[in-house]
């Protein structure tokens, strides 16, 4: 009787889990937003890059561009930068602008006036925002102790695809790359990234 043949394995096939790099002006609260959202998704992995230089839109990306340096973009990676407006003049974001344009797998969002008007979206319309102040007194409705500081179970995927649906409402007469509107954001277009337009 021939000896049975001992049956072979099935290589293993290793799932490479696309990477969404993303740089913020923020220390505390868009990198605790963002790294929420790997608990709300599978499709990307979310990794945000940490620095302690200032808080400028320049220093920003120069932050991305080392990083990257370091970190090449692989297969589906996205890289993006996000920046508040405040009282800053465009061109401080016209840098930020011209490297987003220069990959299809870059991007830039920015809020005006700060990233608190992404996070009040997702309780509420977001309209007649006129400063940044009037933008926290909105949001403390909802989050009365918010000081810049987030639960990482803060928002959950309802409240997500919300904020991007207000988002684009408000966005829908912009032209550019940025928001130039008091009471706008287009940190919608990365969050349909993030989620592979799955849930929008």
């Amino acid at each position: 009787m021939a000896p049975k043949r001992k049956r072979q394995r099935p290589a293993a096939t290793l799932y490479y889990k696309r990477r969404i790099i993303i740089s913020a002006e923020g220390a505390k609260t868009e990198p605790t937003y963002f790294k929420s959202l790997n608990n709300l998704q599978s499709i990307a992995y979310i990794y945000c890059i940490s620095g302690k230089d200032k808080a400028d839109p320049l220093n920003v990306l120069n932050r991305m561009k080392r990083y990257l340096e370091r970190n090449p973009l692989k297969g589906q990676d996205m890289a993006w930068v996000v920046v508040d407006k405040d009282d800053r003049t465009e061109d401080m974001f016209v840098p930020l602008s011209i490297w987003a344009n220069e990959n299809a797998h870059y991007g830039f969002a920015l809020s005006n006036p700060a990233f608190e008007f992404w996070l009040l979206l997702h309780y509420e319309e977001g309209k007649g925002i006129n400063s940044k102040s009037h933008c926290l007194e909105r949001l403390r409705k909802f989050l009365p102790h918010y000081n810049k500081i987030l639960s990482p179970n803060q928002f959950d995927k309802e409240g997500v695809c919300k904020a991007i649906r207000r988002a684009k409402e408000l966005s829908l007469y912009e032209t550019g790359d940025w928001s130039r509107r008091i009471g706008t954001t287009t940190v919608y277009k990365l969050l349909i990234n993030i989620f592979n337009n799955k849930t929008v």
